[in-house]
């Protein structure tokens, strides 16, 4: 049972009960079960009227917020929404974040595939990151070559041949593909960290909805017959409002 106080806010509540009697060697066993028997009656009406009334459920709410952050604060009643909106509203921050920057990063391949093409006369596109990287720190690709063969390693030499060949018409047209080729690669790190908070939205919106909706179930019912000596005994049976 929840008790309404004046600003709103609910107070949830529970009883125990005591039975205690005293017993003498001429009491029968009957009396002892008898006690035990209402006792377990109680419990089991009260835990059926319980079951009849819809309780929150707190797997399923973390269930649900691990779906969509916030689904789950939100079907746990109004009291809840607000934390709900909190997380829904970072996941879809999040999303149209991914988005941007995902669409974004695809049209700066594509103008700096164009501008190569044009400026280089070669392709980058489909080629290694070691060649794309190569016609950004080298004017040609003899100058290139050249580097690799002062240096004798000779695994790096580029076959210069019409696929292979490329040289920039400016240092200016160089310097622009390394800063299309600079902002594509700090896109692209941008991306697994968004994906990371999605992540961590999720699980914080699932524990929270959990937790919130745990708290909001009654105390389960709870018998214990304890002895007190002097031949008596107490049944105590507590009971969550």
């Amino acid at each position: 049972m929840y008790l309404s106080c004046a600003d709103g806010k609910k107070i949830k509540t529970e009883l125990s009960i005591f039975i205690i009697s005293n017993f003498n060697s001429n009491t029968s066993n009957f009396m002892v079960k008898k006690l035990v028997f209402i006792s377990m009656l109680f419990l089991f009406v009260s835990e059926f009227s319980r079951a009849q009334e819809k309780q929150p459920s707190p797997g399923m709410a973390f269930l649900k917020s691990a779906i969509v952050p916030g689904w789950g604060h939100l079907s746990l009643g109004a009291e809840h929404k607000t934390r709900g909106y909190v997380h829904l509203g970072a996941e879809i921050g999040l999303w149209l974040s991914y988005f941007g920057i995902y669409t974004r990063t695809q049209s700066l391949e594509q103008n700096m595939f164009a501008h190569v093409e044009m400026k280089s006369g070669t392709s980058i596109q489909g080629r290694d990151r070691t060649y794309q990287l190569a016609i950004g720190q080298f004017s040609d690709i003899k100058a290139y070559n050249d580097y690799q063969e002062r240096n004798r390693n000779w695994a790096a030499f580029i076959d210069e041949n019409t696929a292979n060949n490329w040289q920039w018409q400016s240092e200016k047209d160089q310097a622009d593909y390394i800063r299309l080729r600079n902002e594509i690669d700090g896109n692209n790190q941008q991306l697994p960290f968004l994906v990371s908070a999605m992540v961590a939205n999720r699980i914080l919106s699932g524990i929270s909805a959990f937790i919130r909706a745990r708290n909001t179930l009654p105390i389960q019912p709870e018998l214990g017959i304890i002895p007190m000596g002097n031949n008596s005994m107490a049944v105590n049976l507590r009971i969550g409002f």
